[in-house]
């Protein structure tokens, strides 16, 4: 069984419409899978309060976890887009999509 973890909603340059983006986060078997689910879980559950527009709901989520422990790779990433999400969060405009407008 693979685990999946979204990474978010992202409009590319030019583009109007947004795709969703997951990243693989394992295999049950080769992580402490309780760890990895609840991990899952915890962005899951902050993506889809920003989506509904319930903004503090989303913070109050993403203040109860300071920090994620054993900063591998794709923890990193995280912890980066946890920091990015509270940069916007205030902001009224921001639905959860993320505009790239780079190339």
């Amino acid at each position: 069984h693979f685990i999946f973890r979204p990474v978010g909603k992202y409009r590319l340059k030019g583009k109007k419409e947004y795709v969703k983006l997951y990243d693989l986060a394992g295999i049950t078997d080769c992580y402490n899978s309780t760890d990895l689910i609840s991990e899952v879980h915890f962005f899951e559950d902050v993506f889809n309060s920003i989506y509904k527009g319930e903004q503090n709901d989303a913070l109050n989520i993403l203040n109860k976890q300071k920090q994620f422990v054993n900063m591998d790779g794709r923890r990193k990433f995280y912890s980066y887009l946890k920091d990015k999400i509270l940069e916007n969060i205030g902001n009224k405009k921001f639905d959860g999509v993320f505009d790239m407008t780079a190339k």
